[in-house]
């Protein structure tokens, strides 16, 4: 098996790690922490955790191949590409969802209680699981179809119903529902804050740069082992970690709450000194 470069792996895994944390955290805030549970939060909840999905089988499955710490099945590098693209699809259509609701709260205001009331959205964010799983179904017959990780890249095996997958509901798909979303966020421009709107189109020039990377780039101009991990597998993975950043890290909801985690940690270790310095003063002996 070729092996990547060391200044690959090794950043690969921090950003998996980093990526994890921050859709976790952000995913946690939003389903938990927050006390403005509504369509936004259920949606981004859902979405940071889709995420998730997709790099948490990077981070077991890419160090193990390439250190060889032990044999993985082709059973389970198969179940671990499944689990990566439900997370993938089902985050796709829910940014989509996502873009539908900033168009409808700023656009439709009076009725946007209605088409995004808190049941509605739990029906529609178990919808695009369901979808999802359907979507990927074919991979489960490795005659038919399977995704998994060949120690580089990941691939859809060469079937009919496999390159179906790839280009209709991976490439396809995944462009028009970026460019969906672009559509949406430009109507919305003058009325949305501009850091939200800069977001999004980072993340949506982000998304559709990965899948040409991942479906055509690599394909055509990838010939070593580092340029077909980095243009395939490093970018898939990195869309997913980043993207916890601009949409849930830098959600101002977010970063007020974590100033507040920081003031209150260092109000905690400012009293801690205090107490310290005190009994340290008390205990001192007194000179003869």
């Amino acid at each position: 098996m070729q092996l990547m470069s060391m200044f690959l792996i090794y950043p690969f895994i921090v950003q998996t790690v980093i990526g994890i944390v921050v859709n976790g955290y952000c995913a946690y805030y939003f389903a938990i922490v927050t006390k403005k549970i509504g369509a936004f939060s259920i949606l981004a909840s859902f979405f940071l955790m889709a995420n998730c999905f997709v790099l948490l089988p990077n981070l077991f499955i890419v160090p193990v191949e390439h250190f060889d710490w032990f044999h993985v099945t082709l059973w389970v590098n198969e179940r671990l590409g499944q689990i990566a693209l439900i997370g993938y699809y089902s985050g796709y259509m829910a940014r989509f969802v996502l873009a539908i609701n900033r168009y409808m709260a700023i656009h439709h205001y009076i009725r946007y209680a209605y088409y995004f009331s808190n049941k509605k959205v739990i029906i529609i964010v178990g919808c695009i699981a369901v979808i999802s799983i359907v979507i990927v179904s074919p991979a489960t017959f490795a005659d038919i179809c399977y995704f998994s990780f060949d120690g580089l890249t990941w691939q859809y095996h060469d079937t009919p119903v496999c390159n179906f997958m790839a280009k209709a509901f991976d490439l396809y798909l995944g462009v028009v529902c970026a460019l969906a979303i672009f559509s949406l966020d430009i109507m919305l421009i003058l009325k949305m804050e501009i850091r939200i709107f800069v977001q999004a189109l980072v993340s949506n020039l982000y998304l559709v740069l990965m899948l040409l990377s991942f479906h055509v780039l690599e394909k055509v101009y990838a010939k070593t082992a580092n340029s077909k991990f980095l243009m395939n597998t490093f970018v898939w993975n990195s869309y997913h970690a980043f993207d916890g950043i601009f949409i849930g890290l830098f959600h101002s909801d977010v970063m007020k709450h974590l100033k507040t985690i920081f003031r209150r940690k260092n109000k905690i270790l400012s009293v801690q000194q205090v107490n310290t310095t005190v009994r340290g003063s008390r205990t001192k002996p007194k000179a003869s």
